[in-house]
């Protein structure tokens, strides 16, 4: 967000595609989300505008690709509670299993020795 001359609140582009995609309640194809936002902003529809606001966007984490030139909100997206191993344990080649009778953590390598 910026300010002008008279110190009220400029939204920037992807400030204004946050508000659209809000308003729209579901992903949008991008280059139409993009032509509203320039043209909110009074700004040429060209492709060094089109690929400046289509940057801002891809570097916001509010945002998220969807599927085939989509672009929704994050907080859309569901949060996956994964039992899966964490990227540390698959690097070192280790699995975690639970010992039932104490209930420490034993690491094993992926061959089963400890």
């Amino acid at each position: 967000m910026t300010y002008s001359k008279n110190r009220q609140p400029q939204l920037s582009e992807a400030d204004i595609a946050f508000e659209l995609l809000q308003a729209h309640g579901r992903p949008r194809n991008y280059h139409s989300l993009i032509v509203e936002v320039l043209t909110r902003l009074d700004l040429p529809i060209d492709a060094r505008s089109i690929s400046a606001v289509l940057t801002q966007i891809n570097l916001d984490t509010r945002f998220v690709y969807t599927k085939q030139g989509e672009w929704g909100l994050k907080a859309w997206v569901p949060v996956r509670n994964s039992k899966k191993q964490s990227l540390v344990n698959l690097l070192n080649n280790t699995v975690v299993s639970e010992e039932e009778s104490d209930g420490d953590r034993k690491y094993e390598d992926k061959w089963g020795l400890v």
